[in-house]
């Protein structure tokens, strides 16, 4: 089972992860990224910082984590947690999962499925995608060989925190891996 690791920092923001079915990309959890005291100045913090680092907002959901399993396979996503709390199961099985606080940033790469375990409390979230991506898709069933085709040749996107290459994270940690959660 993968398990949430810590990866080290970007930008002074702790950060944790996890490769998940094989995806190109690692799941990242960006610890605390936001510091705004309301949903609507963490929605104002979370769209300028998505502008700046090549990302736009397309959505506010105050009605929780979406409690369907889903993917998107045109194009990667990074959910910004406004307000509130709540367990997010990650992987085609749903075998990861991760406690987010308002403040966190997660990076979901095209095909991550995700879904919220039920637990929500007072959950508010923004959903951003890279500027130049195509628009958002829904899965909710595994992926065919073309749409496994079309993640893998997707660009990897700037940073949604340091507006940087998401690798960057990875190859530059000089922390030793630990279990954050699962």
């Amino acid at each position: 089972m993968p398990e949430l690791m810590h990866l080290g920092s970007a930008g002074g923001v702790p950060v944790e992860g996890a490769h998940i079915d094989g995806l190109p990309l690692p799941l990242l959890v960006y610890r605390g990224a936001l510091d705004a005291p309301d949903p609507e100045r963490a929605r104002a913090a979370a769209e300028g910082k998505a502008r700046v680092c090549g990302w736009q907002l397309a959505w506010t959901n105050t009605a929780g984590i979406a409690a369907e399993r889903h993917c998107h396979t045109t194009t990667h996503e990074a959910v910004f947690v406004l307000h509130g709390k709540a367990t997010v199961r990650y992987g085609a099985a749903g075998d990861t999962s991760a406690e987010l606080w308002a403040g966190d940033v997660v990076f979901h790469p095209a095909g991550t499925f995700h879904q919220g375990a039920g637990d929500e409390d007072g959950i508010v979230t923004a959903g951003a995608y890279p500027v130049a991506a195509a628009p958002w898709d829904w899965h909710t069933t595994g992926l065919t060989p073309d749409e496994w085709a079309r993640i893998r040749s997707l660009e990897e996107p700037p940073h949604p925190i340091t507006g940087g290459l998401i690798t960057e994270i990875v190859q530059t940690s000089t922390t030793t891996p630990r279990r954050t959660s699962s």
